[in-house]
């Protein structure tokens, strides 16, 4: 078999015995470049909360002015403010695209219909916890089990739904194109420091997950740019706190 990439990430499979020559698309990852982004952020990434009470306006003035040691909003300092008032963060929706479609939770209910509140869950937890990694977040949400899973006989619930998720992401499946399920890439190829190709396809999915689901990290993108981190209220007289969603690799 021979094989040959170019730099669009599209490879020619060239299978003598079988007498086949195959194009595939594989998304690319390179050891050589900085650490990449799997999940890019975008306003279509926010997920909202309604918090569980209202806070008062002194306090969501001082919240909301919390900034970290490079002047940026401090997120992470903010939803720490926003739980230890004995406040939860309910989630509520994912932001919709201009026409009001929502493309990116559908997207995700297509995954598995409790993955938004999963991805919500973890989303809260990266900011809470002293973690940041994919996998140990989960392996936390796992044990407070916050949706009720049974987990007596098998306690993959989470992971494997955030394992599913990921690869889709990786495969194909975007936050603002609606998706069928249908995969854009075969898998991804990682390039490491001696030039030396790993290939993760799509036939071999447990070793492709194995290696999203252990290599990725949350990651906190502008609140300026996204608009998100800040406590507003609304008609309805409830405040609510915006988080985004951006997954990235750990190297």
């Amino acid at each position: 078999m021979q094989f040959k990439m170019y730099s669009n990430g599209n490879c020619i499979i060239k299978d003598f015995k079988a007498g086949q020559t195959i194009i595939q698309y594989f998304r690319v990852k390179s050891a050589n470049s900085k650490s990449q982004v799997l999940l890019n952020a975008t306003a279509l990434t926010n997920f909202k909360y309604r918090l569980s009470r209202n806070l008062s306006d002194e306090q969501v003035e001082q919240i909301n002015s919390m900034v970290n040691s490079r002047g940026e909003a401090d997120i992470k300092g903010r939803v720490r403010a926003i739980l230890e008032q004995g406040v939860s963060l309910d989630f509520t929706s994912i932001n919709p695209n201009p026409k009001g479609e929502d493309i990116f939770l559908e997207n995700l209910m297509l995954v598995d219909s409790l993955l938004p509140q999963i991805i919500a869950k973890l989303l809260v937890l990266s900011y809470s916890e002293d973690t940041r990694l994919l996998k140990a977040l989960t392996d936390r949400l796992s044990k407070i089990n916050p949706l009720g899973f049974p987990m007596r006989s098998n306690k993959k619930q989470y992971e494997a739904k955030v394992r599913r998720f990921v690869t889709e992401v990786a495969l194909g499946m975007l936050p603002g194109a609606p998706w069928d399920a249908a995969h854009q890439a075969f898998g991804m190829l990682v390039v490491n420091t001696k030039g030396e190709i790993d290939c993760y396809h799509i036939i071999y999915r447990n070793t492709l997950e194995d290696y999203l689901y252990t290599n990725l990290k949350f990651e906190t993108a502008s609140a300026t740019r996204y608009g998100f981190g800040m406590i507003e209220s609304e008609s309805d007289g409830c405040q609510y706190f915006t988080l985004n969603l951006q997954l990235r690799f750990t190297k």
